[in-house]
């Protein structure tokens, strides 16, 4: 009980918790690490109850009372609704995109961790009519997820070797493979917006890609190597390009200013703000200044697609 207070209480930092908690991140799982307690720290462990997530939505608690606490305080800034993968809600440690948008912007995550993005419709419903009964109709929906689509099976059967390089052991991207997995997230992030249009017609929906993932010192380069891609000059290279091919698939969805094949759908492209290996925290967490960045792109991005509605309306 005392962890789950550590990490849900909206008047400590989510550093908090971090001494009594191991977070493990699970490929298959996308970038949101698994948060476990320490059986080192914490001596009545077996009592955590065994639900994948329980104490990362302990976490996800924490921003959402500081969310209504705001807006029972009469605080006037934008409201965004959002579901999404660590970029958007790290639990502990590293800053998050949410943290930096809630510096000019009131952010409700919804939703479980780890839950399935399309199992959203019930519980954005009820939270878009209380909003819009206190009078604070949400700005958009943000949606971030699908690294797991992307780093199935550890890239097994995503990557082959290079037969001419063979004992070089370098290897390529099946491209088979890779629009099938393409097209899978294309599918996903596409019933995320109908789910969302279907409470809410029009509203805008922003959705966004990665940055090319520097892929060092832990899981994503281990992966890699296991998978044949054994040098970092060649991991930089399959992450750049796995980056790239996501958003020409999100290009095949919406654009930067909403007016895209499925109208409202703001697609945000962060790469250029991460290209330098100091802009990375970790191998797949950009740093806070990254995020500072990625929050006033974003921003911005939504103030220019309101006037462009506003004017074709």
């Amino acid at each position: 009980m005392e962890l789950k207070d550590l990490l849900s209480d909206p008047e400590l930092p989510k550093s908090a918790a971090a001494p009594f908690v191991i977070a493990d991140v699970v490929p298959e799982l996308g970038l949101e690490p698994v948060l476990r307690a320490d059986p080192r720290r914490v001596p009545d462990v077996g009592n955590v109850p065994g639900v994948l997530g329980y104490l990362n939505d302990q976490a996800r608690r924490r921003k959402a009372s500081r969310f209504w606490r705001r807006i029972a305080a009469g605080d006037t800034a934008p409201v965004l609704l959002a579901q999404g993968d660590a970029w958007f809600d790290y639990p502990l440690g590293h800053v998050d995109l949410v943290d930096m948008l809630n510096l000019t912007h009131n952010v409700l995550v919804i939703g479980s961790a780890f839950a399935l993005p399309v199992d959203l419709a019930e519980e954005f419903g009820a939270i878009y009519r209380d909003l819009t009964a206190r009078g604070r109709r949400p700005r958009a929906f943000l949606f971030s997820g699908g690294a797991d689509l992307l780093f199935a099976d550890r890239f097994a059967g995503l990557l082959r070797p290079l037969p001419e390089a063979r004992a070089l052991g370098e290897v390529v991207i099946d491209q088979g493979t890779l629009q099938l997995r393409l097209s899978a997230m294309q599918a996903m992030v596409e019933r995320v917006v109908r789910k969302v249009h279907a409470n809410v017609p029009g509203l805008p929906v922003v959705v966004h890609g990665y940055g090319p993932f520097p892929a060092g010192g832990g899981w994503l380069a281990a992966a890699l190597t296991a998978a044949g891609a054994r040098t970092p000059a060649l991991q930089r290279k399959l992450m750049t390009t796995l980056c790239d091919g996501t958003y020409d698939m999100l290009g095949r969805i919406g654009n930067a200013a909403g007016t895209g094949a499925v109208p409202g759908v703001i697609v945000t492209d962060h790469r250029p703000l991460l290209t330098e290996p100091a802009t990375w925290a970790t191998e797949i967490h950009p740093t806070e200044a990254a995020f500072v960045a990625m929050a006033k792109q974003l921003g911005g991005q939504l103030v220019m697609a309101e006037l462009a509605r506003n004017r074709l309306s």
